[in-house]
């Protein structure tokens, strides 16, 4: 009963932490985060109450946009570095498509008519790592948002695996505190980004 509150109570605060940190900015990269934040409330109360099948399915579709959001963030208001070398890069995105396949080989037993939506979320949200790594910005927005995303990509591991293979010991305590910590992270990054461009 106490998560049915606490639970959505999470992105609300974090939204009214956001607005505070950069009320006097009015930019159309707060507007992307807002939306990423907004989105993923509706993902977390449409998951937490998985009422039928429907509700999987929409609280995914939920994440996926809030990610794309991120995606967009990244994409443009944070300039891709050239100064990272190009065995670097390299080397993060074959991790990157390695993990994404791992994942799918391990859950594809267990996915039946979810493959596609979930092949799709997949390849989104190694996008949003990847998009993360390549943003040339104020460093510290850059290790918060690359951080987030990273633990956002663990988070929703351990969530798939425990509900298409096998529930975890203390897997959805494992899911909420990476989950929270991702998404504070994310959130201060970009706040971190706005204020720094807004000086």
């Amino acid at each position: 009963m106490m998560i049915v509150i606490t639970k959505p109570l999470l992105m609300i605060s974090l939204l009214i932490l956001f607005l505070e940190e950069t009320r006097s900015i009015r930019t159309s990269l707060k507007i992307k985060i807002i939306l990423a934040i907004t989105l993923s409330w509706f993902g977390d109360v449409l998951l937490m109450l998985d009422l039928n099948p429907n509700f999987f399915i929409l609280g995914l579709a939920s994440f996926l946009i809030a990610h794309i959001a991120y995606i967009a963030a990244n994409v443009s208001h944070g300039d891709v570095d050239s100064d990272k070398s190009i065995l670097v890069k390299w080397m993060v995105w074959i991790t990157a498509s390695v993990y994404g396949l791992a994942m799918i080989w391990t859950l594809w037993p267990g996915l039946g008519d979810l493959m596609i939506p979930v092949i799709i979320y997949t390849v989104v949200i190694l996008a949003m790592i990847l998009t993360a790594f390549s943003r040339k910005v104020y460093y510290i927005s850059w290790i918060y948002v690359l951080i987030g995303a990273v633990l956002f990509v663990i988070s929703d591991s351990i969530l798939a695996y425990n509900k298409f293979v096998s529930e975890l010991v203390l897997g959805r305590l494992l899911v909420m505190s990476t989950y929270i910590l991702a998404q504070y992270l994310l959130i201060r990054g970009y706040w971190e980004q706005l204020n720094v461009h807004n000086r």
